[in-house]
């Protein structure tokens, strides 16, 4: 998908263009604003949310810049309107990483609960948080419509400047026209210079890769199969997600379905022992550097997916 992104920083408005694979948009649908981390847990919730949707990601329609109107038959107003404000989240998660290569992102309540307990949660806040290897933090308001315009954006930068934690700026992400031809406005209007809390940061990241690392320790408690790889020079595990939930025989069955892989780094023990320091780089990495094409993408943060078509 050609994502068609209005950028403005506040002084100035430009027009850019970022490739979005379907495998990068499943990674970032899947994982985006799961408060502290994704994890076996919720994998059956995950590749439900893949199978359930799939009406909407059909590959013909991605490939031409816009998501799906599912047939007649499962047509649901409601269930589209949570589809568009999940892809709406994606979309922003995947752009911040683009234009600011943030090393990572996480749910914006998850980080309030980190940084202090007592905050309450019925003030209003924005999606996300993001911390990038040049020690900022910015938070992200996500919005995701069917209509053919953005709506009011001094509205949704005013939201993205809400929210007790201390940032350097903020981004209002929303995407629209994501039926007919995908389309994002992302503004960051600037704040003061804050402190990089790395303390919170390695606490974020610390539950996000022990999360992660739940699929390793579920593997190896039950000798599942798993395989390596090497990307850019580090080695990653490979995990059939459809097999390691106990959809082998399903996919036999539906031979037309693809399979979802989850891509691990080979050390994630140790970033979910320690987390991430500010010393630690994001992972950057062409998806066409690879014969895996459309179909493998790898995050900044190093998780990845890879969908094998049957």
């Amino acid at each position: 998908m050609n994502l068609e992104v209005k950028y403005n920083n506040g002084s100035i408005l430009e027009n850019r263009n970022y490739i979005m694979s379907r495998a990068a948009f499943i990674k970032h649908l899947g994982i985006a604003g799961q408060r502290y981390a994704p994890s076996t847990k919720k994998l059956i919730r995950t590749m439900g949310m893949f199978l359930h949707y799939s009406p909407f990601m059909k590959i013909h329609d991605f490939n031409n810049d816009h998501f799906s109107n599912p047939s007649p038959s499962f047509y649901d107003p409601t269930e589209k309107a949570h589809f568009s404000n999940l892809a709406g989240k994606a979309i922003a998660d995947f752009l911040s990483k683009k234009i600011y290569k943030s090393k990572f992102t996480v749910n914006y309540e998850a980080a309030m609960k980190m940084y202090n307990k007592n905050f309450s949660f019925k003030i209003k806040r924005p999606d996300l948080i993001a911390f990038t290897s040049d020690n900022r933090t910015f938070a992200i308001e996500s919005k995701g419509f069917t209509q053919s315009s953005s709506g009011n954006m001094d509205k949704h930068k005013k939201q993205s400047q809400s929210g007790p934690l201390p940032v350097d700026f903020s981004v209002a992400s929303v995407s629209y026209n994501l039926y007919n031809k995908a389309m994002c406005n992302f503004y960051d209007p600037e704040n003061e210079k804050v402190k990089y809390d790395e303390n919170l940061v390695k606490s974020l990241t610390k539950e996000y890769y022990s999360g992660l690392n739940s699929f390793i320790q579920l593997i190896n408690k039950y000798n599942r199969e798993h395989l390596d790889m090497e990307i850019c020079g580090e080695k990653f595990y490979k995990i059939d997600l459809f097999k390691l939930c106990g959809f082998d025989e399903f996919c036999r069955f539906y031979k037309c379905l693809n399979r979802v892989l989850l891509i691990l780094p080979l050390n994630i023990e140790e970033y979910a022992k320690n987390g991430i320091s500010e010393n630690v780089e994001p992972f950057l990495v062409k998806e066409n550097e690879y014969e895996f094409g459309d179909d493998f993408y790898i995050d900044n943060d190093r998780i990845g997916i890879l969908i094998e078509r049957c």
